[in-house]
Order: C-alpha cells, then sequence, then structure tokens
C-alpha cells in the first residue's frame, strides 16, 4: 500500500472530521456549498457544467453548512478539503462564506474563496429553472476555469 503524502493526510482527516456534512469524495477539485443539499436536478447541472469544463465526471464534493458548523469550523473545512473551486448555490451559504472570510460575497458573480476561483449563486436551483437563467449559471461556471 503506498503511504500518502502530508497533503492527501491532510486533506483526508479534514474530510474525515466534517463526514456527517459531506457527501462526495475527498480528492475532488469542486466543493459546492450551500445551506441544503443540492437537488438531483441542481447537482446533475453542476456535475454536467464540470465535465464540460473540462473537471471530469464526479468533479464534486457536496458540503451541507449546518448551524452548528460555526466559521471557524468552515473555514477548517474549506481549507482541510482545500478545494482547486468553490461553488456557492445559495445566498444564505453565500452570507455565511462571507462572515468566515471576513469579505461579502456578491450574489450570481464569480469570486475567490482565499484566492480560489469561486461561483457564488444566490438561489442555483430557482435559476437554472430557465433557458436565461441556465445560460447565465453556464456563464458564471465558465469563470472558474
Amino acid at each position: 500500500m503506498a503511504q500518502k503524502s502530508f497533503y492527501e493526510t491532510g486533506v483526508q482527516e479534514a474530510f474525515d472530521l466534517f463526514r456527517d456534512y459531506l457527501e462526495g469524495e475527498s480528492e475532488r477539485p469542486v466543493l459546492v456549498v450551500g445551506s441544503a443539499l443540492a437537488q438531483e436536478e441542481t447537482r446533475g447541472a453542476i456535475e454536467k457544467s464540470m465535465a464540460a469544463l473540462g473537471l471530469g465526471d464526479e468533479a464534486c464534493t457536496y458540503a451541507v453548512l449546518a448551524d452548528c458548523i460555526d466559521r471557524d469550523a468552515l473555514f477548517l473545512l474549506v481549507e482541510g478539503i482545500d478545494p482547486l473551486y468553490v461553488v456557492c448555490t445559495d445566498a444564505a451559504a453565500a452570507r455565511r462564506l462571507g462572515e468566515t472570510y471576513r469579505t461579502e460575497y456578491p450574489l450570481d458573480a464569480a469570486a475567490r474563496v482565499f484566492g480560489r476561483p469561486a461561483a457564488v449563486f444566490g438561489d442555483l436551483e430557482s435559476l437554472i429553472a430557465t433557458e436565461p437563467g441556465k445560460r447565465r449559471a453556464w456563464e458564471l461556471f465558465k469563470t472558474l476555469v
């Protein structure tokens, strides 16, 4: 069995610590954060978009920002997992992320989370319910890479 690097060990430890709030695998490049787990249709749209951007078919780990995750814990979750990209699916999650990183994230806009490219949505689920909204979401996803 191959020994893990320091980086892989740290990522796995953070993933194990927050496992109850995460869905997916620890070594995926995209962390999707939301105040609730994204619905199947929304997840499908995110996954298809990430695949179209060349990040693979299973590029995302999903995090639910439960009330018991304070800003220090959220910082540890994001920095421990250390994704390449962040997608924030709703305004409540964007607010929590902003409190954690001491900044205000504009909704439906590109941003940076501690240097990482991020797509911050006010309500991704509602946005992708219409064709113009799908196009807007795609434009925002394209800013990640």
